[in-house]
């Protein structure tokens, strides 16, 4: 009990909802690395 006082202060989302947060954060990222490493792989043979 205490220790959700201390966890309410200006961000009110719940512990849940920040993990569902990171989750979304981190498959984003994820993704992103993927689609680099799969333009890079379509570029390999490419010379600007």
């Amino acid at each position: 009990m205490n220790n959700n006082v201390l966890r309410k202060g200006i961000n009110r989302r719940t512990r849940a909802q920040q993990f569902e947060d990171l989750k979304k954060y981190l498959k984003a990222e994820i993704d992103n690395k993927r689609y680099i490493k799969q333009l890079e792989n379509e570029n390999e043979g490419c010379t600007v």
